[in-house]
């Protein structure tokens, strides 16, 4: 029986690009399926531009559209910030908000997930109704 800890029994903390690659990339993953199954195209792209911050983003657009609309989450591990940030084609507005990491859940990201769409195209996620119960 060992009664010491070395480095390797300690798994490193997780940091905000795992979790953002663990919880929101698969959120934005499917909505870029839905996108496209909507006649819109749309791309994902993740880049871990250095050590301390991350980007996730998803750019839609109406295939007639020459601007897509885009949601990007940027995490920063130096501030433990995560920056929301959307770009609205319709009507070329943006918005921005910096959150605490906890933020970083799948109900949280759904939910964002649907209003970035709402706003954007006038369309509800209805996969999301499957994964939430009535009221979400």
């Amino acid at each position: 029986m060992r009664d010491t800890v070395t480095d390797s029994d300690i798994s490193p903390a997780q940091t905000l690009a795992d979790n953002l690659e663990m919880v929101a990339l698969p959120v934005f993953q499917e909505a870029c399926r839905y996108a496209v199954s909507q006649s819109l195209e749309a791309q994902v792209h993740f880049d871990r531009v250095d050590a301390l911050v991350t980007q996730l983003s998803l750019t839609v657009s109406r295939t007639e559209d020459h601007t897509a609309s885009t949601y990007r989450i940027t995490t920063q591990e130096h501030n433990q910030c995560v920056i929301h940030e959307h770009y609205y084609a319709p009507d070329q507005s943006t918005s921005r908000e910096e959150t605490d990491p906890s933020a970083l859940n799948d109900m949280i990201m759904d939910s964002r997930m649907e209003a970035f769409f709402s706003r954007a195209f006038g369309l509800l996620l209805p996969y999301l109704k499957e994964r939430h119960p009535p009221g979400f």
